[in-house]
């Protein structure tokens, strides 16, 4: 009725492990032993014994643990990394199929146990286990590609079935240039533009992976993910060089030159843009859709009731189009009309601001689903000296001060951003923050930042190189005042505004 102590516990279920597993089959005996290891696993003090138990009798009793495993969702229900690295186990060895979409997912864990065995589970899973790995190659993340390499490797893929996958590739990458060289510039279309460039490039890492297993070479996989990190001209000249030396002759030969051109169709072979959106529309990729009827909704904006010809039903695309539900506290009577932003305004403001400008089109929808928009009149405080930091903030219009004490330090105005040292070291405030004028903010919570970064490293990632940055930058612009000064040694850095 109870959880035993855990020793107690961990020996008793080694007893169920010796018995399964050397005990003859003596049919009630065993059933009710399988059926005790069973509860075991729905005990949360129990089960990580019992999953390992329980992967350990897969592999030596085989079907007889399939009773087990199908007695409960253990892979959804724990957030144990072990436990489910032997529940994927157990799966690998008697009923690999029934496991494919969560191993595809356990490929971005940071824990070798369970990318080790959701590996296992995709060789042995069949066709339906290839085929999921295939279509994660392509949308999968970074972590999740170089998990499926290996496993790719030890299929029994011919090579006439990778160069096909690889043609298909390239041909999606083509595709996708020529709807890109057809859009027009505007606000909305330049997020879709992003995201269309986005893919291409995907489709060029997922062809290099394909082409690693083709020749079994693990450099060609690796220079892929350089290629897709460099941010300068230089960075990308090297990667494709030193993969010139690799890939010679067939699939690679049509490759090199997808990798190397990266000019839109010539004005004389462009799309027209009605042409090009309506293409848009029919990608598979749902952002790349969602984009689309932003820009549709840009081109032929809601009527009074709000109403928008080319809207999608779906909730992701609702809040692109869409302004956002006004405020319910007392902030809301200074709103004006039509002074909500929708989605796509919000993505395009954090788009132009240094913190955010590394992020890609996937990582930047994240953010904008967290932030919340608000306004306040003159002479609100809104962050105070002493406090602890939980929130940052992004100016859209108006103007604040930062004092400290009663010394003003300086002036904030629309696209810059204050409070985001304290928010993400969680330390004090240094300097209270006021309004002058009437403000529009954004607003992001560093509970649901710290959640998004958990989902989507990149966000840490590309925030951690800009801040980076600016400290170099400060630390450069201290050591220069010091020699123009005379100083031998910089001072400390400046305090954030925070």
């Amino acid at each position: 009725s109870r959880d035993p102590e855990p020793e107690i516990a961990q020996l008793a279920v080694f007893a169920l492990r010796v018995f399964l597993i050397s005990v003859p089959s003596d049919g009630s005996r065993r059933q009710s032993t399988l059926a005790c290891l069973a509860d075991c696993l729905k005990r949360p003090g129990l089960r990580k014994e019992a999953a390992a138990t329980l992967a350990v009798v897969a592999r030596h009793r085989g079907e007889e643990s399939l009773a087990v495993l199908r007695s409960g969702s253990y892979l959804e229900e724990d957030e144990d990394p072990e436990v489910r690295a032997a529940i994927l186990q157990a799966h690998a060895w008697v009923d690999p199929e029934a496991a494919v979409l969560p191993a595809i997912q356990s490929l971005d864990s940071s824990h070798a146990g369970e990318v080790h065995a959701a590996q296992d589970v995709l060789r042995r899973g069949g066709r339906v286990a290839l085929e999921a790995s295939l279509n994660a190659l392509h949308t999968g993340g970074r972590r999740t590609r170089l998990g499926l390499l290996p496993v790719l490797q030890d299929r029994p893929l011919d090579r006439s079935s990778i160069e096909d996958l690889i043609a298909g590739e390239i041909s999606n990458a083509t595709r996708i240039r020529e709807i890109l060289g057809g859009l027009e510039e505007s606000p909305g279309a330049s997020l879709l533009r992003q995201r269309l460039r986005e893919r291409i490039a995907e489709a060029g890492t997922v062809a290099l992976s394909l082409l690693s297993v083709l020749e079994g070479d693990d450099r060609i996989g690796r220079l892929g993910a350089i290629l897709t990190r460099a941010r300068q001209d230089r960075e990308r000249a090297i990667a494709i060089e030193a993969l010139e030396s690799l890939l010679r002759g067939g699939p690679g030969a049509a490759l090199l030159r997808l990798l190397e051109e990266r000019r839109e169709p010539a004005d004389g072979h462009r799309l027209e843009e009605g042409l090009a959106l309506q293409r848009a529309l029919r990608e598979t990729d749902p952002l790349t859709r969602d984009f689309t009827h932003a820009v549709l909704a840009e081109r032929d904006p809601p009527g009074d009731d709000g109403s928008v010809e080319h809207a999608p039903a779906d909730a992701t695309r609702a809040t692109l189009l869409r302004p956002r539900t006004r405020p319910a506290d007392s902030a809301a009577r200074y709103w004006e009309k039509n002074s909500m932003l929708s989605g796509i305004d919000i993505m395009l403001h954090l788009r132009s601001l240094g913190l955010f400008e590394r992020l890609s089109t996937a990582d930047l929808t994240e953010i904008a689903g967290i932030v919340r928009e608000i306004q306040h009149p003159p002479d609100t405080t809104l962050v105070r000296e002493g406090e602890i930091g939980d929130c940052m903030y992004f100016i859209v219009s108006g103007a604040v001060e930062v004092r400290r004490s009663d010394t003003v330090l300086t002036e904030l105005g629309a696209r810059d951003f204050f409070g985001e040292m304290a928010m993400i070291d969680g330390e004090t405030r240094s300097a209270s923050v006021v309004t002058r004028t009437r403000v529009q903010l954004l607003r992001i919570d560093r509970v649901d930042l710290q959640q998004a970064m958990e989902d989507r490293p990149g966000i840490a990632i590309g925030i951690c190189e800009v801040l980076s940055q600016r400290l170099r930058r400060l630390n450069d612009k201290i050591q220069n005042e010091g020699e123009q000064s005379g100083m031998s040694r910089p001072g400390p850095p400046p305090t954030d505004r925070r």
